[in-house]
């Protein structure tokens, strides 16, 4: 049963956006944001609140002790735990979640330019105001990212597609496809960065599986979203 305290469902939603929910709270939260506007509308506000610092940061690939580290604290856990968690734990999950937001804001601000870099994002919604996927071009464009959050089911036959729709006159270029689950990156050429340069929206259509097969729009196009500026 979703929490009747707002307070409590406002406190879950940042947990599971933050990854730090147990499993079996996990599972449930997930089946709530499947099931409920409610939570669905908790969920994306921590998502729209914590996701763009995360994808503003570079990829980073940590060191091998690090993963030695992780591997020895997730065996010491497997072999320590006899006993479901408490109330007490939660505390100490939130302070894991606040030193983790922490380091994302301190390597924003600490980072070589003491600035978030120019980019262009866009954020294509359902008509309720779910965010389903997020697309974030970086500052040089010359990548694409595209990170699926809840985006729609379509046909095994059929992909969805990603275009830059001109400012005036002009054809739709094609962006690449768009994921059915996590981040994909597209590496931009010439045509498809002067696409974006000169674009003042993106679209979304649907078509057969791997895309259209003639450089255009075959299918219906499901999604138009402003593409934002800044920097």
């Amino acid at each position: 049963m979703l929490p009747a305290n707002p307070q409590l469902l406002d406190s879950l939603a940042a947990e599971y956006v933050l990854g730090t929910l147990r499993d079996p709270a996990r599972r449930r939260v997930a089946r709530w944001n499947h099931d409920l506007a409610e939570m669905q509308r908790a969920v994306q506000r921590w998502e729209n609140l914590l996701l763009p610092l995360a994808l503003a940061l570079p990829p980073i690939e940590p060191p091998f002790e690090v993963w030695i580290g992780i591997r020895r604290r997730i065996e010491f856990r497997r072999s320590s735990s006899t006993t479901k968690g408490s109330a007490r734990d939660r505390p100490w999950r939130w302070a894991a979640a606040a030193v983790v937001l922490l380091g994302l804001i301190i390597a924003l601000w600490l980072g070589p330019t003491r600035e978030l870099p120019p980019h262009e994002v866009a954020d294509v919604t359902a008509g309720n105001g779910q965010l389903l996927w997020r697309i974030v071009v970086n500052a040089t464009q010359d990548t694409l990212r595209v990170r699926a959050i809840a985006p729609e089911r379509h046909s095994p036959r059929e992909d969805f597609e990603l275009w830059a729709l001109p400012a005036k006159s002009g054809s739709p270029v094609s962006l690449g496809l768009m994921p059915a689950q996590g981040e994909v990156r597209h590496r931009l050429n010439a045509n498809q960065r002067e696409a974006l340069r000169v674009a003042a929206k993106i679209a979304v259509s649907l078509e057969p599986s791997g895309g259209s097969p003639v450089g255009a729009p075959t299918g219906p196009v499901v999604h138009v979203a402003d593409l934002q500026r800044s920097g």
